[in-house]
C-alpha cells in the first residue's frame, strides 16, 4: 500500500495496546526487507516512504523468558498481546522486597496489561519481590514486507528509504529505516539433509568412492553389480544436500548443494536410484531458543521429503 498522509480516529484503548515493531533480517531478492508486528491483532501499518505488503500471521513460541523484580510486584514481558502463558518460580530467586525472606509467589498474568503480577500466598495480594521468574508462552505477529522508494536522476539510481508506523487504539510504534539500517543476522544451522558415500582410504585408490552399499561395513555390494568398496580399505562419510539455516529472530534461509551418484550408480536417473537420505535436527544455541521455537518443523519435514524421496 502506498504511504499517504494519515488522519487518524482514535478509539478508547481496550486491553493490552503495547505494540513492537522489529526488522526480520536479510533482503530479498527482489529488495523487500522483511519486518514485524507484535501482535497480530494491531490496527493500522503505514510507511512513509515507499510501500508495504502484508505477508500473513504467525507465531512465535517463546520458552523460558527471564523476568526481573526489582522491589516490585508485577514485570512486563517482551513480547506484547500473548496467549499460553506458563510462569515458573526459579529456585532461591525470589524474596520479599520488605525483608528479604523466602517466597513462592502465586503468579498470575494480566492480559490488559500484559504483566506478571506476583501475589502473596497468604494475603492474596500483590507482593513486591526481587529476584526473576521463567516465563513461556506464544506471541502472535504479523510479518509485513517493505519496499523503499526508488528513482534515477541523471543516470544516477538512488533508494530512500522511510519509517514504519504501528497503530493500534491510542498506541502507536514507529520504526525508521534507513541506508545505514543493518539487515543482517547471524544465521545459525537449523537442519541437515544428507546421505552417506563410503571413500577409499588409501592412497592408492583416494579417487575410489562409491555410494552406500546396504549394511555396510560387514557388506559392500550392491544388486546387479559385482564390485563394491573395500570395507578394510574405506571410510564412510556424510555427502550434504540441503542445510538450513535460522536466525536470533526466526528467519530462515536454505543452501542446496547438487551431487552426482557415485559408482556404481553414477549417471543413473533417479527413477533407477536414490541416496538414502537423512535429517539431522540441530539443538537451539544460547539466545535461539526463541528462533528455533518458532520454525514450523512439520511445514518444513514435509517440504523437504517432496524433494528428497524416503526421507
Amino acid at each position: 500500500m502506498p504511504a499517504s498522509t494519515l488522519q487518524i480516529s482514535f478509539s478508547e484503548p481496550s486491553g493490552n495496546d503495547r505494540l513492537l515493531v522489529r526488522l526480520e533480517a536479510g533482503v530479498s531478492i527482489s529488495g523487500e526487507v522483511p519486518f514485524h508486528i507484535f501482535p497480530s491483532d494491531h490496527d493500522r501499518v503505514a510507511v512513509t516512504r515507499g510501500d508495504y505488503r502484508m505477508g500473513g500471521n504467525r507465531s512465535l513460541n517463546v520458552v523460558g523468558e527471564i523476568i526481573k523484580f526489582e522491589s516490585s510486584d508485577r514485570a512486563q514481558l517482551k513480547y506484547p498481546g500473548v496467549d499460553a502463558v506458563s510462569i515458573q518460580t526459579i529456585p532461591q530467586s525470589i524474596f520479599r522486597a520488605s525483608d528479604l525472606t523466602d517466597i513462592s509467589p502465586i503468579w498470575t498474568y494480566d492480559k490488559n496489561s500484559g504483566e506478571v503480577i506476583a501475589i502473596d500466598p497468604i494475603t492474596s495480594l500483590p507482593v513486591q519481590v526481587v529476584g526473576g521468574a521463567a516465563v513461556s508462552y506464544s506471541a502472535s505477529y504479523t510479518r509485513y514486507f517493505y519496499t523503499p522508494d526508488t528513482m534515477h536522476d541523471g543516470g544516477v539510481f538512488a533508494v530512500e528509504y522511510g519509517s514504519i508506523i504501528a497503530i493500534k487504539n491510542k498506541t502507536v510504534e514507529t520504526l525508521e529505516i534507513s541506508a545505514s539500517t543493518d539487515f543482517s543476522g547471524r544465521y545459525v544451522e537449523l537442519f541437515h539433509v544428507y546421505s552417506q558415500i563410503v571413500i577409499a582410504n588409501s592412497p592408492s585408490s583416494a579417487r575410489d568412492v562409491w555410494e552406500l552399499p546396504d549394511g555396510y561395513p560387514e557388506s559392500s555390494s550392491f544388486p546387479n553389480s559385482s564390485e563394491g568398496p573395500d570395507p578394510e580399505n574405506s571410510v564412510a562419510v556424510e555427502r550434504v544436500h540441503e542445510i538450513g539455516y535460522v536466525n536470533d529472530i526466526g528467519s530462515e534461509k536454505t543452501e542446496r548443494f547438487f551431487h552426482a551418484n557415485e559408482k556404481p550408480y553414477f549417471g543413473a536417473s533417479t527413477q533407477y536410484y536414490t541416496p538414502k537420505y537423512k535429517l539431522r535436527w540441530h539443538s537451539a544455541p544460547d539466545g535461539y531458543e526463541d528462533a528455533f521455537g518458532s520454525v514450523d518443523q512439520s511445514a518444513i519435514r514435509s517440504a523437504l521429503s517432496e524433494r528428497y524421496p524416503g526421507l
